[in-house]
């Protein structure tokens, strides 16, 4: 029992890191998908 624990809690540990890692990821790249447009927006509609 005191040997699986630790793989356990390391394998729960890795995952968690994973999702975050990729959770941080996906944040940022919808971030910066995001300010460019809505900084850009008001250029693009003001010429027109």
């Amino acid at each position: 029992a005191p040997r699986r624990m630790p793989f356990w809690t390391l394998c729960v540990l890795f995952v968690a890191l994973r999702v975050t890692l990729r959770f941080c990821k996906v944040s940022d790249v919808c971030l910066r998908l995001k300010v460019p447009f809505r900084l850009s927006a008001p250029y693009f509609e003001g010429p027109k």
